[in-house]
């Protein structure tokens, strides 16, 4: 067997514990690591030969390299593995930020509007106190919602500016204000079903809220 068949075996054996050390990690980090360790052999090949090394200490030379250098390679494997475990959090952590962002924007919004709608009921509502043509019976019942929909107003109000400060509370208020306020107007039916609808949207909002700071502790 000659000198430089004895040496190819030993550079494939080199390249393939390269292949393995580098599995699972990004192609182009692996891919990199793989070409600087093939031109280092190269020119280590090159090397011997113009000083005229035997072929034996050469493979000698290259095996202990390669056994010395074996747990600097797996340390270096365990730093990029981390890089890329911070790099693919850091992604997730950004799409999840930028949907927890575009929910909140749709809760302030929608927020504002059932504080006004709250204020809408609470006034009309309470005009029956003062209307004069209104019966008692009326008048207890327009009292009794408008006392409602001011309540409901004070919370509406107290929710839009707690959104992101006491994100749970203040969606499960809003839920209630949205469903209290329209529930009842069973001669609108569709504006009982808006208000289920975006009470629906403040559940889901209070829920996922409330799941988002244990999601972050487990990344």
């Amino acid at each position: 067997m000659t000198a430089r068949a004895a040496r190819e075996p030993l550079t494939s054996a080199v390249l393939a514990w390269c292949d393995w050390y580098t599995r699972g990690l990004p192609d182009d980090v692996a891919s990199q690591r793989r070409d600087e360790l093939a031109s280092d052999l190269h020119d280590h090949r090159t090397d011997a030969r113009l000083r005229g090394e035997p072929g034996g200490r050469h493979a000698r030379a290259v095996t202990v390299r390669a056994i010395l250098g074996a747990p600097a390679d797996l340390s270096w494997r365990s730093y990029q593995l981390r890089i890329a475990r911070s790099a693919r959090r850091q992604e997730e952590n950004m799409s999840a930020t930028s949907s927890r962002d575009g929910r909140t924007t749709v809760a302030y919004v929608l927020g504002g509007v059932v504080a006004a709608w709250s204020a809408v009921v609470a006034v009309g509502l309470l005009y029956n106190l003062v209307a004069p043509d209104r019966n008692d019976q009326d008048r207890v019942w327009g009292a009794s919602i408008g006392l409602v929909a001011v309540v409901c107003l004070g919370l509406a109000v107290w929710s839009v500016t707690a959104l992101t400060r006491h994100p749970r509370a203040a969606g499960a208020s809003l839920a209630v204000a949205s469903v209290v306020t329209t529930v009842w107007m069973t001669w609108f039916l569709w504006l009982a079903a808006v208000g289920a609808l975006v009470a629906a949207f403040f559940v889901v909002y209070a829920v996922r809220s409330s799941r988002a700071p244990r999601e972050a502790v487990l990344a």
